[in-house]
């Protein structure tokens, strides 16, 4: 996949929970091909994405590979019908592809926020708002690292720097500097400022040491997760994949996820 770093796993699912008849529509031909699962790269790092390997192994029969990627890379290889379908959080992408008749199927299947955090040592950013503290950020010069990859969180963290009125640059905005080493790391390590999505923080446990939470209830904060399948590329499992998302498996795997919530 383009611009994207492939991390594939294959996983053998069985289908019960759904009904016998559900079952034998998700029945293909031997030799046809798997299904292609593009996962937004937080929900690897959550725990997510492992949890729904393993549930799904307990209640399908289909087979499935799955790829971990920011939303950008994910929605691009949706649109070109590189993947079947995919999990991922950038709405504004997400739209312009459906309205261009790339994308088809679309459905919310978890919501959370992102929390702006900080040192917990220094000058006091906290204000009512996530715009204000991005302005105080900006005018005191505070360190502010940015994930810069394109995925959800990064597309998040630029459309509230547009509502702050603010384009931010060097020398106090720079982009993580080793990517295969957690964002928090490196903002702990260059006593920095971050946006990043509350699942990842409670996650990180023991890594948010020497960091603290600036802003987070912002509506302008708040997120939506995604599954959508590619309209060119029409692998019959995909239709099942998201009913089954969709329905009391997929929504209990959601709400037991820190930081995430099943939709209504």
């Amino acid at each position: 996949m383009r611009a994207m770093n492939r991390r594939s796993a294959s996983i053998c699912l069985g289908f019960g929970l759904l009904g016998a008849s559900f079952a034998q529509a998700g029945q293909r031909k031997a030799g046809a091909a798997p299904l292609r699962v593009g996962l937004e790269s937080l929900l690897v790092e959550t725990g997510f994405a492992a949890a729904l390997r393993q549930r799904l192994g307990a209640d399908t029969g289909l087979e499935a590979h799955t790829e971990a990627g920011p939303s950008s890379a994910l929605l691009e290889a949706l649109a070109g019908g590189e993947i079947d379908v995919a999990i991922s959080h950038a709405p504004a992408l997400e739209a312009r592809l459906a309205a261009e008749g790339l994308t088809q199927d679309a459905h919310v299947v978890a919501r959370g926020e992102f929390v702006l955090v900080g040192p917990a040592r220094g000058p006091a950013v906290e204000a009512g708002d996530a715009v204000r503290a991005l302005r105080r950020i900006a005018e005191t010069g505070r360190p502010f690292i940015t994930r810069d990859d394109g995925s959800g969180t990064h597309l998040a963290e630029q459309a509230l720097w547009r509502a702050a009125a603010i384009a931010p640059a060097a020398p106090w905005y720079r982009a993580m500097q080793r990517r295969g080493e957690p964002l928090l790391a490196q903002a702990r390590e260059a006593a920095a400022c971050c946006l990043i999505d509350r699942s990842s923080w409670l996650a990180a446990s023991g890594g948010t040491r020497g960091l603290r939470l600036l802003v987070e209830g912002d509506p302008l904060l708040a997120t939506e997760f995604r599954v959508q399948r590619s309209f060119r590329a029409t692998h019959p499992a995909g239709r099942l994949f998201v009913a089954w998302l969709r329905g009391p498996t997929g929504r209990a795997l959601v709400a037991h996820t820190r930081g995430l919530r099943a939709p209504a």
